[in-house]
């Protein structure tokens, strides 16, 4: 019996018009439209961990972008918006969430943070120039600013 047991559903900004787009017994939450409006990004545990996955906007050609072993979480898209950010752990480290990049198919998937504890959320500014993330890298909760404009590429 699945825990959390969350669907993803759209609707109008009236209210109506509600349609379900996943649906499965286990966690489906925390989605993020594509930029150009035609996938949803989301954090599923159906295949025994949390992986980001994308459908397209009408919920089919569901893909799990990470299959990963390893845990990954929320979803932010770079300022060019054609690669994502996620969260994930390390396989020697799988408590720990750090911070990769990848295009948004999945592939070139590089790791572009090492704190030694767990990052959390993921947020860009509104000219997409910087990116800030809250994490402890020194034993405290603290908000972090960095430049989106040089990330790795693929």
């Amino acid at each position: 019996m699945a825990i959390y047991n969350f669907d993803i559903f759209t609707m109008n900004s009236d209210g109506s018009d509600v349609r379900q787009m996943t649906r499965d017994p286990e966690y489906d939450a925390e989605p993020v439209w594509s930029p150009d409006g035609k996938r949803i990004f989301f954090i599923s545990g159906r295949e025994g961990n949390f992986a980001v996955f994308s459908m397209d906007e009408n919920g089919g050609q569901l893909v799990n972008l990470t299959n990963s072993s390893i845990s990954e979480g929320p979803v932010g898209f770079t300022g060019d918006r054609t690669r994502i950010i996620l969260f994930g752990s390390t396989p020697d480290h799988p408590s720990i969430g750090q911070l990769w990049i990848t295009d948004l198919e999945g592939h070139g998937r590089r790791q572009i943070s090492s704190f030694k504890e767990k990052i959390y959320r993921i947020d860009f500014s509104p000219d997409k120039k910087r990116y800030a993330f809250s994490g402890k890298r020194e034993g405290n909760f603290e908000i972090y600013v960095s430049d989106a404009m040089n990330l790795p590429e693929n």
